[in-house]
C-alpha cells in the first residue's frame, strides 16, 4: 500500500511571483509536515501559465521538489514531480495538446527517472 507519510502531508509557506521578461513563474517555498516524519521536510513548487502567439499556444504546468523519509524510514529522499503541458488552441472551447509527467522517487522509491507522455484533447464549456 501507500506509505502513511504520503497520505498525511500538510503544507504551509510563502509564495512569490518571479517575473522573467513577459513570463511569470509562481514560486512557493513550503514547510511540509506530516505526523510520521522523523524530521522536518521542505517543498519548492513552481507553476506557470504562459500564452504565446496571440494565445494560440499555451504553456502550463508545475514543478514540485520535496524531501521526505525514504521507504525504509532510515534516510531522506528528494522527490521530483513535474507536469509541463503544451496546448494548441483551435478555438476558445477546443484545444489539443500534451502533458509529460516526469518524476523521480514519486511512488516508486527506486530512484529511477520516469517519463510518461500523454496526448490530450480539451473542451472548455
Amino acid at each position: 500500500g501507500i506509505p502513511e507519510y504520503m497520505l498525511q502531508a500538510s503544507l504551509c509557506g510563502i509564495t512569490y511571483p518571479l517575473k522573467i521578461g513577459n513570463f511569470t513563474l509562481n514560486t512557493s517555498l513550503l514547510y511540509r509536515a506530516n505526523k510520521s516524519a522523523k524530521s522536518p521536510d521542505a517543498q519548492l513548487t513552481v507553476s506557470w501559465y504562459q500564452p504565446l502567439f496571440k494565445d494560440k499556444l499555451l504553456l502550463t504546468g508545475f514543478l514540485d521538489i520535496w524531501s521526505q523519509d525514504n521507504f525504509a524510514g532510515s534516510d531522506k529522499d528528494v522527490v521530483i514531480l513535474t507536469e509541463p503541458q503544451f496546448w494548441y488552441v483551435l478555438n476558445p472551447h477546443f484545444s489539443i495538446g500534451s502533458e509529460i509527467e516526469i518524476s523521480q522517487n514519486f511512488f516508486t522509491f527506486d530512484g529511477d527517472l520516469e517519463v510518461m507522455p500523454t496526448a490530450a484533447i480539451k473542451w472548455i464549456f
